[in-house]
C-alpha cells in the first residue's frame, strides 16, 4: 500500500543521482539537480513545504550551505542526506536496473538458442511425428511464461525498494515534525514558570518591605516608650526627695527647741 507523502517536498542532489530519485519517488516529489556546495535558491525555500538536502561532510562549502538554509528560512523542515547514501541508491537503482537488462538479454540469447535448436529438432521431426513438434512448441510457452514471472517478480521488488524509501523519509518528517512540538512546548512551560516565580520573588519583596517598615515603626514606639518611662522614673525618684526633704526639716526644729 502506497504512503501519501506531502506536497511541496524538493530534494536538491546532484546531477547524477537526479534521475534515480525522480524515478523512484515519482512526480509527487520535486527533485532539484545541485551540487553539493552550489546555493539553494530563494525560489526552491520559498516553494518547498519539506527540503531534502544533499550534504557531503568533507566539503566545508556543503555544510555551510546548510547552515546558509537553515538561517534564511528557519521554519522550513531539513532532512540532511549524505551523499554517500544518494550515490547508494543510485548505485543500486543502476544495479537493479542494469541487472534487468542483461537478464533480459540472458533470456534473448537463451530464446535464440533454444528456437534454433528446436527449429533443427522441428526440422527433423516434422517429417516423423507431429506430435513431438507440439510438444516442443508447449515448452517454448512454458519458458516463456517463466520469464515473464522472473520479470514480473524483479519489477515488484523495485517497487518496493521504491516504497521503503518514500516511508523513510515520511519517518523523519514526523520525527522532526514531533521534536518540533516538543520544543515548542518546552519554552511554553519554562516562560511560564518564569513568570510565576517572577510574581512570587515580587510578592516576597513586597512582604520583606512591609515587614522592614513595621519593624522600624514598632522600634520607635519602643524607644518613645522607654524615654517616656525613664521620664517617669525620674520624676517619682524626685518627688520622693522633695517628700524626705520636706519631713526631715520640721523633726529637726523641734529637737533645736528642746
Amino acid at each position: 500500500m502506497n504512503r501519501k507523502l506531502p506536497s511541496g517536498i524538493h530534494v536538491v542532489a546532484q546531477s547524477e543521482h537526479a534521475s534515480a530519485l525522480k524515478a523512484s519517488l515519482g512526480d509527487g516529489v520535486t527533485v532539484v539537480p545541485s551540487s553539493t556546495t552550489e546555493d539553494v535558491t530563494s525560489d526552491v525555500l520559498s516553494r518547498a513545504s519539506i527540503l531534502v538536502l544533499e550534504v557531503d561532510p568533507g566539503q566545508p562549502d556543503s555544510m555551510a550551505r546548510l547552515s546558509d538554509v537553515r538561517s534564511r528560512r528557519p521554519s522550513l523542515p531539513v532532512i540532511v542526506a549524505l551523499a554517500e547514501r544518494l550515490h547508494a541508491i543510485d548505485t543500486t537503482f543502476s544495479q537493479r536496473t542494469a541487472e534487468t537488462d542483461r537478464m533480459l538479454g540472458e533470456h534473448a540469447r537463451a530464446t535464440t538458442e533454444t528456437f534454433g535448436n528446436q527449429t533443427a529438432q522441428l526440422n527433423q521431426v516434422l517429417a516423423n511425428n507431429a506430435q513431438i513438434m507440439q510438444q516442443t512448441a508447449n515448452q517454448v510457452g512454458a519458458q516463456s511464461k517463466e520469464a515473464v514471472s522472473v520479470l514480473t517478480s524483479q519489477t515488484q521488488t523495485l517497487r518496493e525498494v521504491s516504497r521503503g524509501l518514500l516511508e523513510q523519509i515520511h519517518g523523519l518528517t514526523q520525527r522532526f515534525e514531533n521534536q518540533g512540538q516538543a520544543i515548542l512546548t518546552a519554552a511554553k512551560a519554562l516562560d511560564s514558570s518564569n513568570t510565576k516565580i517572577d510574581s512570587i520573588l515580587e510578592g516576597r519583596h513586597q512582604a520583606i518591605i512591609a515587614l522592614l517598615h513595621t519593624v522600624n515603626t514598632k522600634s520607635k514606639d519602643l524607644d518613645n516608650m522607654m524615654r517616656s518611662y525613664a521620664g517617669m522614673v525620674e520624676n517619682a525618684m524626685s518627688q520622693a526627695e522633695a517628700s524626705n526633704c520636706h519631713r526631715s526639716r520640721p523633726c529637726t526644729a523641734d529637737r533645736g527647741n528642746a
